[in-house]
């Protein structure tokens, strides 16, 4: 019984050790995120810049932002079911509004841009993001009341998947759980065995 009990106790660690480390890298991706959101957003000042935006957006940010929602798969994986909607709702949904708001403000601007010059970023200078995203003043009612919307919608969809995820999550964690245990009785059993052929040896 206590053999049993110390194995329950290490998988658990180590379960909890491993989702310590994916929420770190999460946390982590959300950073580049954040840096590839503030770098993009300083080309788009200028037309001129538009392949670089668009290359940018394609081959840097959309790529982390993949990464990112892999890694928060990963993470709801290891959640017990309690915890899965308060970490997506407190934690992940104010981290995505912002990043679904700024890839719908690219959209705009790219699609604005090409509009304007034919696709030539050069003769459209005069055309800045202030021109068509909303900029982070106190006068930007509508780019806050956006912001809202898309959390309040995130947080609905969260919501409808809930039960879902929960149920995936408590089955992956009752399979990982079995898994390890069954490993752990195997070798017990094949070590017990080998002793007593070895203990029957002895006193033949």
């Amino acid at each position: 019984m206590l053999r049993f009990r110390s194995l329950e106790e290490d998988i658990d660690t180590a379960h909890a050790e491993q989702l310590t480390q994916l929420k770190g890298s999460r946390s982590a991706k959300s950073g580049v995120l954040t840096r590839k959101k503030n770098e993009i957003t300083d080309l788009m000042k200028d037309a001129c810049n538009l392949e670089k935006v668009k290359s940018k957006m394609e081959n840097e940010f959309l790529k982390a932002y993949r990464d990112f929602n892999e890694l928060n798969n990963s993470v709801k994986s290891l959640l017990h079911k309690d915890d899965v909607k308060r970490d997506q709702c407190e934690w992940f949904a104010p981290k995505v509004a912002p990043l679904l708001i700024f890839q719908n403000n690219v959209s705009k601007w790219v699609d604005q841009i090409e509009k304007v010059t034919g696709n030539d970023a050069t003769m459209g200078t005069a055309i800045t993001v202030d021109d068509v995203m909303p900029n982070d003043s106190v006068s930007n009612a509508p780019s806050r009341h956006s912001s809202k919307s898309s959390m309040i919608s995130i947080k609905m969809h969260l919501e409808s998947e809930h039960a879902e995820l929960a149920a995936k999550a408590e089955r992956l964690q009752k399979k990982q759980h079995l898994e390890k245990i069954e490993t752990e009785l195997r070798a017990e059993k094949e070590k017990l065995e080998l002793e007593t052929r070895m203990a029957a040896n002895t006193a033949s």
